[in-house]
Protein backbone atom coordinates (compact mmCIF):
# COMPACT_ATOMS: atom_id res chain seq x y z
CA UNK A 1 0.00 0.00 0.00
CA UNK A 2 1.43 3.34 -1.06
CA UNK A 3 1.74 5.84 1.74
CA UNK A 4 0.66 9.38 0.98
CA UNK A 5 2.67 12.30 2.37
CA UNK A 6 0.86 15.08 0.47
CA UNK A 7 -0.08 16.83 3.71
CA UNK A 8 3.57 17.05 4.74
CA UNK A 9 5.29 20.20 3.51
CA UNK A 10 9.06 20.50 3.77
CA UNK A 11 11.55 22.81 2.08
CA UNK A 12 14.79 21.66 0.46
CA UNK A 13 17.05 23.43 3.01
CA UNK A 14 15.06 21.89 5.86
CA UNK A 15 15.29 18.47 4.22
CA UNK A 16 19.07 18.84 3.84
CA UNK A 17 19.45 19.85 7.49
CA UNK A 18 17.29 16.95 8.68
CA UNK A 19 19.20 14.44 6.52
CA UNK A 20 22.56 15.70 7.80
CA UNK A 21 21.34 15.52 11.40
CA UNK A 22 20.02 11.97 10.94
CA UNK A 23 23.11 10.72 9.10
CA UNK A 24 25.45 12.26 11.68
CA UNK A 25 23.77 10.03 14.28
CA UNK A 26 25.17 6.98 12.45
CA UNK A 27 28.53 8.61 11.67
CA UNK A 28 27.90 9.46 8.00
CA UNK A 29 29.17 12.93 7.16
CA UNK A 30 29.04 13.28 3.34
CA UNK A 31 25.53 13.67 1.95
CA UNK A 32 23.24 15.72 -0.23
CA UNK A 33 19.51 16.06 -0.82
CA UNK A 34 18.36 17.05 -4.29
CA UNK A 35 15.05 17.93 -5.81
CA UNK A 36 14.32 17.71 -9.52
CA UNK A 37 11.77 20.49 -9.99
CA UNK A 38 10.72 19.15 -13.39
CA UNK A 39 9.83 15.58 -12.35
CA UNK A 40 9.31 16.32 -8.64
CA UNK A 41 11.71 13.51 -7.74
CA UNK A 42 13.51 13.76 -4.41
CA UNK A 43 16.98 12.20 -4.18
CA UNK A 44 18.98 11.51 -1.04
CA UNK A 45 22.63 10.66 -1.67
CA UNK A 46 25.34 9.84 0.87
CA UNK A 47 28.67 8.06 1.17
CA UNK A 48 29.33 5.61 3.98
CA UNK A 49 32.71 5.37 5.75
CA UNK A 50 33.54 2.27 3.70
CA UNK A 51 33.17 4.31 0.50
CA UNK A 52 29.84 2.84 -0.61
CA UNK A 53 27.53 5.42 -2.12
CA UNK A 54 23.84 5.15 -1.30
CA UNK A 55 20.99 6.75 -3.21
CA UNK A 56 17.31 6.84 -2.31
CA UNK A 57 14.80 8.27 -4.80
CA UNK A 58 11.11 9.08 -4.53
CA UNK A 59 8.72 10.51 -7.08
CA UNK A 60 5.58 8.61 -6.13
CA UNK A 61 3.96 11.40 -4.11
CA UNK A 62 1.78 14.18 -5.50
CA UNK A 63 4.25 17.01 -5.10
CA UNK A 64 8.00 17.54 -4.66
CA UNK A 65 7.73 18.56 -1.03
CA UNK A 66 5.92 15.34 -0.20
CA UNK A 67 8.61 13.34 -2.01
CA UNK A 68 11.22 15.00 0.22
CA UNK A 69 9.17 14.09 3.29
CA UNK A 70 8.84 10.46 2.15
CA UNK A 71 12.61 10.14 1.67
CA UNK A 72 13.30 11.61 5.11
CA UNK A 73 10.74 9.40 6.82
CA UNK A 74 12.35 6.36 5.19
CA UNK A 75 15.83 7.54 6.25
CA UNK A 76 14.71 8.13 9.83
CA UNK A 77 13.36 4.57 10.11
CA UNK A 78 16.67 3.14 8.83
CA UNK A 79 18.75 5.29 11.17
CA UNK A 80 16.64 4.17 14.13
CA UNK A 81 17.10 0.52 13.09
CA UNK A 82 20.88 1.00 12.96
CA UNK A 83 20.92 2.78 16.35
CA UNK A 84 18.85 0.04 17.96
CA UNK A 85 21.11 -2.58 16.36
CA UNK A 86 18.17 -4.16 14.53
CA UNK A 87 20.22 -3.77 11.35
CA UNK A 88 23.88 -3.04 10.81
CA UNK A 89 24.84 -0.12 8.60
CA UNK A 90 25.66 -2.27 5.57
CA UNK A 91 22.38 -4.21 5.71
CA UNK A 92 20.24 -1.14 6.34
CA UNK A 93 21.21 0.42 3.02
CA UNK A 94 22.38 -2.56 0.95
CA UNK A 95 19.47 -2.38 -1.49
CA UNK A 96 20.24 1.22 -2.36
CA UNK A 97 23.84 1.10 -3.55
CA UNK A 98 24.55 3.33 -6.53
CA UNK A 99 25.47 1.43 -9.63
CA UNK A 100 29.13 1.48 -10.62
CA UNK A 101 29.71 4.06 -13.32
CA UNK A 102 26.38 5.78 -12.69
CA UNK A 103 26.25 9.53 -12.96
CA UNK A 104 26.62 11.60 -9.84
CA UNK A 105 23.08 12.42 -8.63
CA UNK A 106 24.24 15.82 -7.45
CA UNK A 107 24.68 16.79 -11.09
CA UNK A 108 21.99 14.65 -12.72
CA UNK A 109 19.66 16.16 -15.27
CA UNK A 110 16.50 14.80 -16.88
CA UNK A 111 18.60 13.15 -19.62
CA UNK A 112 21.34 11.92 -17.30
CA UNK A 113 19.71 9.90 -14.56
CA UNK A 114 21.12 7.17 -12.37
CA UNK A 115 19.74 3.73 -13.13
CA UNK A 116 17.85 2.68 -10.04
CA UNK A 117 14.43 1.48 -9.08
CA UNK A 118 11.77 3.98 -8.14
CA UNK A 119 9.56 3.20 -5.17
CA UNK A 120 6.82 2.15 -7.62
CA UNK A 121 9.18 -0.24 -9.43
CA UNK A 122 10.31 -1.74 -6.14
CA UNK A 123 6.64 -2.38 -5.36
CA UNK A 124 6.22 -4.04 -8.75
CA UNK A 125 9.23 -6.26 -8.09
CA UNK A 126 7.76 -7.16 -4.70
CA UNK A 127 4.43 -8.04 -6.36
CA UNK A 128 6.39 -10.30 -8.72
CA UNK A 129 8.30 -11.74 -5.72
CA UNK A 130 11.62 -10.79 -7.33
CA UNK A 131 14.77 -9.14 -5.97
CA UNK A 132 16.39 -5.98 -7.31
CA UNK A 133 19.16 -8.01 -8.96
CA UNK A 134 16.67 -9.48 -11.42
CA UNK A 135 17.22 -9.73 -15.18
CA UNK A 136 14.76 -9.01 -17.99
CA UNK A 137 14.28 -12.72 -18.88
CA UNK A 138 13.50 -13.48 -15.22
CA UNK A 139 10.86 -10.75 -15.18
CA UNK A 140 9.32 -12.08 -18.40
CA UNK A 141 9.27 -15.64 -17.03
CA UNK A 142 7.72 -14.56 -13.72
CA UNK A 143 5.13 -12.45 -15.55
CA UNK A 144 4.08 -15.43 -17.70
CA UNK A 145 3.90 -17.70 -14.65
CA UNK A 146 1.80 -15.25 -12.63
CA UNK A 147 -0.61 -14.54 -15.49
CA UNK A 148 -1.01 -18.26 -16.11
CA UNK A 149 -1.58 -18.91 -12.40
CA UNK A 150 -4.10 -16.10 -11.92
CA UNK A 151 -5.86 -16.18 -15.30
CA UNK A 152 -9.66 -15.81 -14.78
CA UNK A 153 -10.42 -18.69 -17.16
CA UNK A 154 -9.02 -21.06 -14.53
CA UNK A 155 -11.75 -20.07 -12.04
CA UNK A 156 -14.82 -22.24 -11.58
CA UNK A 157 -16.98 -19.65 -9.78
CA UNK A 158 -17.88 -16.16 -11.01
CA UNK A 159 -16.73 -14.58 -7.74
CA UNK A 160 -13.29 -16.13 -8.21
CA UNK A 161 -13.18 -14.88 -11.80
CA UNK A 162 -13.69 -11.32 -10.58
CA UNK A 163 -10.92 -11.65 -7.98
CA UNK A 164 -8.58 -13.27 -10.47
CA UNK A 165 -9.31 -10.59 -13.08
CA UNK A 166 -8.32 -7.93 -10.55
CA UNK A 167 -5.12 -9.84 -9.73
CA UNK A 168 -4.20 -10.13 -13.43
CA UNK A 169 -4.83 -6.39 -13.82
CA UNK A 170 -2.35 -5.76 -10.96
CA UNK A 171 0.20 -8.08 -12.56
CA UNK A 172 -0.19 -6.36 -15.94
CA UNK A 173 0.21 -2.91 -14.36
CA UNK A 174 3.37 -4.02 -12.54
CA UNK A 175 4.79 -5.56 -15.72
CA UNK A 176 4.05 -2.42 -17.74
CA UNK A 177 5.83 -0.32 -15.11
CA UNK A 178 8.89 -2.59 -15.08
CA UNK A 179 9.10 -2.64 -18.87
CA UNK A 180 9.59 1.14 -18.83
CA UNK A 181 12.81 0.89 -16.78
CA UNK A 182 15.70 1.45 -19.22
CA UNK A 183 17.86 -0.89 -17.16
CA UNK A 184 16.02 -3.91 -18.52
CA UNK A 185 15.77 -2.95 -22.15
CA UNK A 186 12.38 -4.68 -22.16
CA UNK A 187 10.21 -3.36 -24.98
Amino acid sequence: MKKNYTQTQISLPTARNNAVRLLNRIDVHESDVLLDRVSGEAILWFRQKNGKEIEIRCKSQRNPSSNLAAVLIWLKSRVINVEREIENLDNAFSGYLRLTGASDPRYASANNTVNSFSFEEKGALKAFQLSESVTAPEIDAQYKLLVKTWHPDRAMVDEDKIKMSAKVAEINAAYTLLKKNPMFGVK
